[in-house]
């Protein structure tokens, strides 16, 4: 009888316990992007790794009548133009002071993450480089977006979490 008995409170406390990590954690454990900044001549060539349903979160939150649901093989096409608008309010490079703008290009998909691919003009003969990246923070307040900029055989790498600031590269 206190076999039993202890059995199914076992049970019961581990039902319990799989329902409560659910309701705490709905997607994923961790709020994470990598975006990869590559100098070419003329131009700025950046790839930026974000989970899908952050990106879909984030694109819904910003404009929700603009937003177009679909499944996830189609959404980024569909909210291409939103993307352009959302990125160039949360994703800011600006050299010499002035503000460049960005170009979502496109994206493609592998497993829960979206690649986005963008590119932007480079004057010529800047020195510094400014980045500002809080894309998602609104939603994920412990969200991270880690920056790697390559120019040659220089790499260098920015992290950007809340509360977060305009932090620049000397070249």
């Amino acid at each position: 009888m206190i076999s039993s008995w202890l059995t199914y409170t076992f049970c019961l406390w581990i039902s319990f316990l799989g329902v409560h990590l659910i309701w705490e954690n709905p997607s994923h454990a961790i709020y994470l992007s990598l975006t990869e900044v590559e100098m070419a001549e003329g131009a700025f060539n950046f790839k930026m790794k974000v989970f899908s349903d952050d990106l879909r979160d984030a694109l819904k939150n910003h404009q929700p009548n603009t937003y177009k649901p679909s499944n996830l093989q189609e959404f980024f096409s569909l909210n291409k133009d939103l993307a352009n608008q959302y990125f160039g309010e949360h994703f800011q490079l600006s050299t010499g002071g002035k503000q460049q703008a960005l170009q979502v290009k496109g994206a493609i998909i592998e497993g829960d993450a979206h690649f986005i691919n963008f590119s932007c003009a480079v004057p010529k003969d800047f020195k510094e480089l400014t980045i500002k990246a809080d894309f998602f923070m609104e939603l994920f307040p412990t969200q991270i977006n880690v920056v790697k900029v390559k120019n040659g055989a220089q790499i260098q790498y920015l992290k950007f979490s809340m509360p977060v600031a305009p932090q620049s590269l000397s070249f």
